[in-house]
């Protein structure tokens, strides 16, 4: 059975929960849809969020020794900022699937520093993302 790590981005912790939010579902909903997902797939999940890079990486880092196949990613904010994030999902040797609610390539300045150190990307349908992303990473996981 695979194990796979689901790592919410910057603020994800508010996302739905206050007026500054660009997204009306929460983390919890997320994280709840994953879950019955992932019974469907028979994969185990593990949540991790936190505002602090320096977290994430080390998060990032310890994965695979922590037993963890796959991670399934929305940078959110760090998407074009987070140098040492993507460094981390490099080093970590895992398949990611970087996940983005909206479509993060329509906005004229977009630039994702987090791109080059992903498997694979989804993006702009919402919601289902999380759970077409986990789809497609057990799929590859599979394969190998």
């Amino acid at each position: 059975m695979e194990k796979v790590l689901i790592l919410h981005g910057l603020d994800h912790d508010k996302m739905g929960k206050d007026a500054a939010s660009p997204h009306s579902t929460t983390i919890e909903t997320l994280n709840s849809q994953l879950s019955a997902e992932a019974e469907v797939l028979s994969v185990r999940l593990a949540f991790y969020q936190n505002n602090d890079s320096a977290q994430v990486c080390r998060e990032i880092t310890s994965a695979k020794a922590n037993g963890f196949q796959g991670i399934v990613f929305n940078p959110a904010a760090w998407m074009d900022s987070g140098e040492e994030i993507a460094a981390a999902l490099a080093q970590s040797g895992l398949p990611v699937a970087e996940v983005h609610m909206s479509n993060v390539c329509k906005a004229p300045d977009s630039h994702n520093v987090i791109a080059p150190a992903v498997t694979g990307l989804v993006t702009g349908f919402g919601e289902s993302v999380y759970t077409a992303g986990l789809r497609l990473l057990v799929e590859f996981l599979r394969r190998q």
